[in-house]
């Protein structure tokens, strides 16, 4: 074979290569774009085995790192893929800035608008893989595993609304009432439409005591479902602790109204009228609901605390 036919062999090799792969004529090593040209010829072990080669070359290379990681799930291997896109989101970023400094290697322009890229993507696949297991874990009531997963995926996506409402759940679950109230607090934000959302929203601020929150939550509520008597009762009982005395009988007679009986509602209107000191009235709300439950703990206790006084 004569010289000139040997570079000819060596240029024709070379051309499938140039173009795949992005980034791999300003890498250290070529095995990046071997990788790439091995994949799309259906050969996944010696793709693989040459970008973990890229990878080891440098291992602050985002992009190689999140090939390598796609390369993993496709194979099935979605754990070991879920830490290759974990390492490489930990090493890039959106932020052209997040790649130069005095302590970090100079880096080309393409070199850089690659990392961004591959930051993208191990996002994209990390926010899918975290649902699912959100997800599934959720189907099968593993709440402890369902709330880490989707507080992962808030974590990437701060938008995603599936998510927050999926770790609002899983802590209210689990009886976690600080996150079940960031949880959902984020939920009312973004899903000012959901009347659950409301609900549980300004239930788990009444349960941290921020009753301006609680209110906000149950007075979208009632907008939200206007003919459910428990929203009005849940709304009039904050008003009376805010001490809007006035309001909060507005919201116990509109619950009245759409149940005539409702207990919680006429203890509600009872214990108002005693902040107010209005102890006559006090009693013939927690009366009225004696009639209708002897047994009623809160009015029978109410008005034990009525005779005490003297009332």
């Amino acid at each position: 074979m004569t010289t000139n036919l040997r570079a000819l062999v060596a240029l024709a090799l070379l051309a499938p290569l140039a173009g795949l792969g992005c980034a791999g004529h300003h890498r250290k090593t070529s095995q990046y774009d071997l990788g790439i040209y091995l994949k799309s010829q259906g050969k996944a072990d010696e793709a693989e085995a040459a970008m973990r080669t890229s990878v080891a070359a440098d291992p602050s290379d985002p992009t190689p790192r999140e090939a390598l990681a796609q390369m993993l799930y496709e194979k099935g291997w979605r754990s070991q893929a879920q830490q290759e896109w974990e390492k490489a989101l930990a090493s890039s970023s959106e932020d052209p800035a997040f790649y130069t400094g005095e302590d970090k290697p100079q880096r080309s322009p393409a070199w850089i608008a690659d990392g961004i890229e591959a930051h993208k993507r191990a996002v994209a696949a990390l926010v899918r893989l975290y649902t699912a297991q959100g997800d599934d874990a959720t189907k099968g009531a593993r709440w402890p595993e369902a709330a880490a997963a989707y507080k992962r995926v808030t974590e990437l996506d701060q938008d995603s609304s599936a998510a927050w409402l999926g770790w609002a759940k899983a802590a209210r679950k689990q009886a976690d009432a600080d996150n079940t109230y960031l949880a959902f607090r984020r939920c009312f934000d973004l899903l000012p439409k959901d009347p659950d959302v409301a609900r549980y929203y300004g239930m788990a601020a009444y349960a941290q005591h921020r009753l301006n929150e609680a209110e906000n939550g149950f007075r979208r509520y009632t907008v939200l479902k206007p003919d459910d008597a428990k929203g009005y009762n849940n709304e009039g009982t904050v008003l009376a602790e805010m001490g809007h005395f006035d309001e909060s009988q507005a919201s116990f007679d509109k619950a009245l109204q759409i149940e005539n009986n409702m207990f919680q509602a006429l203890n509600g209107k009872g214990t108002a009228y005693y902040y107010q000191k209005r102890y006559d009235e006090a009693r013939k709300m927690w009366a009225q609901v004696l009639d209708l439950a002897p047994d009623d703990p809160v009015a029978t206790e109410n008005m034990r605390t009525l005779v005490k006084m003297g009332y």
